[in-house]
């Protein structure tokens, strides 16, 4: 330890007030432990006096020599300040770098009226550092970041917050339109002063405003306008801002908002909006948009309230050049658009290569009224690609198994038929339903599956549980499981019609030695008669 280190650390502690200046002569030592000691103890003592002496020093003092400075920062208040408002260019250059360093919030309400003057070079470099440290103290809210100072980052908004506040009341007086930009950034997407200054086109800084959202890249900035716009009643100004902005940054926050069917606020806002120029088709602006980003143009721009023709250039572009995940998004825009020319759109998407395209026109030919819809529905059911397969199926609905069971017994014969086919074609689990219906406890169950079958063209593949019916403790089920059989032409078919050949029910003989006729088996004991008076069980 130095000799005067002792002499120092005394003199930080004294009441005395000639220990101010007896530090402050100490400055100008060549010994650098002894300036070490005499700034740590001049910061250390609440004097304005020492801490603007240390403060002319600024520009020769080492990283660590600033270091011990800025730990001192919470007694130095008054003399940046001073130094801030009044000061000479050193001590002003000085006061500015230290607050830069150390993000001291706490001087945002001095630099905003050194900022308010007219002109100068110092008004403007104090523009520069509030915007900046309100920049900074915007991403620490954003990342839910605590400070360097260790102080409640909300707490620090507060503050200066109602600093801004009170320059936008005095703004006929400065002008500074980038203390309306800190001002928006900070006070958020909830602030009445800034929702009332949007609301009213009168309002001094109202033009003001509208030209900095308009402009700025601000990343604070960005987040504000598309907060206010997919979470918020956003102003009209907002509304037409957001209309006409093209500029990429702008671009890529507003097509990563999410497009939630349950975001009433943002489908409002939507609908409010007549046009939305970077989702326009624009070919220039779609070159330079990712694959994702042109597909949320085209839902965004669906979702809006622009005219049907502006959503139909964009959709025609998109499946032309557009790609796969553009294309889909095209497709699924035209479902709300009726009319010839979107009706093309979705017959073109038809021949797409991609699946997922051809899946989206699909699912919305039956509502188009196309003629000869439901043929190509039934056809695309049995396309390779699956998306397109199950599309299809979903849009023939009607064709359902449930629908099918629930409206056999009113149809006649030849409907049965009709519709029975194509619910085969459609439902892929009619095997399944059938073989199910065929194990029912109820007889009337079991033999309206095998009339069902019979209706859809199914009973080569219920042939197993045909087969199995042959036991069946009712001899009306036997019967028409034996006659339903001639259809089957696998050999276990014959030879469980063969094995039932001496069934105890003559009527079930005998439609046992139908359906082996029928096959072309050859029947043991010889024909028989196939009409008898009297089937007895």
């Amino acid at each position: 330890m130095h000799p005067l280190q002792r002499t120092i650390d005394a003199l930080a502690k004294s009441h005395n007030e000639a220990a101010t200046p007896t530090l402050i002569a100490a400055l100008g030592t060549q010994s650098i432990e002894v300036f070490d000691g005499v700034v740590r103890a001049l910061c250390a003592r609440r004097s304005k006096a020492g801490h603007l002496a240390v403060l002319r020093y600024w520009d020769v003092l080492t990283p660590s020599q600033k270091l011990i400075v800025e730990k001192g920062r919470c007694r130095m208040g008054v003399a940046l300040r001073e130094a801030l408002l009044d000061g000479d260019d050193k001590l002003f250059s000085a006061a500015y770098e230290f607050v830069e360093a150390s993000g001291d919030y706490d001087l945002v309400p001095t630099l905003v009226m050194v900022a308010e003057q007219t002109c100068g070079e110092r008004a403007d470099a104090a523009v520069s550092l509030t915007l900046n440290l309100v920049d900074q103290l915007c991403r620490w809210l954003a990342a839910e970041r605590e400070p360097v100072l260790g102080r409640d980052p909300d707490t620090i908004r507060y503050c200066v917050l109602e600093s801004l506040e009170r320059s936008v009341e005095r703004y006929r007086q400065h002008h500074r339109a980038e203390l309306l930009e800190a001002f928006v950034v900070l006070a958020g997407p909830d602030s009445k002063l800034l929702r009332n200054i949007l609301e009213t086109p009168y309002h001094p800084c109202h033009q003001s405003i509208v030209k900095s959202i308009t402009a700025s890249i601000s990343p604070s900035m960005l987040r504000l306008l598309t907060t206010m716009y997919a979470y918020r009643d956003a102003p009209p100004a907002l509304r037409n801002v957001i209309a006409k902005r093209t500029d990429q940054p702008f671009i890529d926050a507003f097509l990563a908002i999410p497009l939630d069917s349950k975001n009433t606020l943002l489908h409002r806002n939507l609908v409010r909006t007549k046009g939305i120029a970077c989702c326009e088709a624009n070919p220039a602006i779609l070159a330079q948009l990712s694959d994702e980003q042109q597909a949320a143009a085209m839902r965004m721009l669906a979702a809006s309230g622009a005219s049907d023709d502006h959503k139909l250039s964009l959709a025609e572009i998109l499946m032309k050049h557009g790609p796969v995940e553009g294309r889909v998004a095209a497709c699924e825009a035209l479902r709300i658009i009726s009319g010839q020319r979107a009706n093309q759109i979705a017959l073109q998407a038809l021949q797409d290569e991609a699946g997922e395209v051809q899946a989206a026109a699909v699912r919305q030919l039956r509502e188009r009224r196309i003629p000869g819809a439901m043929n190509k529905l039934l056809e695309l059911v049995q396309s390779p690609i699956e998306a397109v397969s199950s599309a299809a199926r979903d849009a023939l609905w009607e064709f359902m198994f449930d629908n099918f069971n629930a409206r056999f017994d009113l149809l006649d014969e030849s409907a049965r038929r009709d519709m029975g086919v194509r619910v085969a074609l459609v439902d892929r689990t009619s095997v399944a339903r059938l073989t199910t219906e065929l194990a029912n406890p109820s007889r009337r169950h079991r033999l309206r599956a095998i009339e069902m079958a019979t209706s859809m063209g199914l009973l080569p593949k219920i042939s197993d549980a045909l087969i199995e019916r042959l036991q069946d403790e009712d001899h009306m089920v036997r019967v028409a499981a034996a006659d339903a059989l001639q259809f089957c032409t696998a050999d276990d078919v014959r030879n469980a019609l063969l094995a039932a050949i001496g069934d105890s029910s003559p009527a079930v003989q005998v439609a046992v030695r139908n359906s082996l006729r029928t096959l072309g088996a050859e029947i043991p004991g010889g024909d028989q008669p196939t009409v008898i008076g009297r089937v007895a069980p």
